[in-house]
């Protein structure tokens, strides 16, 4: 993972257990694993992959 898309403690350095969109500036983005689906399934779903499919994917 690149230094761009890894998350970031308070102090701003680096926190390689999770991304810049799952973790920022030393605090959690989402509260619980369903909040986070919710938000990655409806970018996953298109022609090609349902969102059932996503969701399975994404568990």
């Amino acid at each position: 993972m690149g230094d761009s898309i890894i998350g970031r403690n308070n102090d701003g350095t680096l926190n390689e257990d999770y991304s810049k969109w799952c973790y920022a500036d030393g605090t959690y983005t989402y509260h619980n694993m369903d909040e986070l689906l919710d938000i990655c399934v409806k970018n996953m779903v298109n022609e090609n992959f349902t969102e059932k499919q996503a969701r399975s994917y994404m568990k």
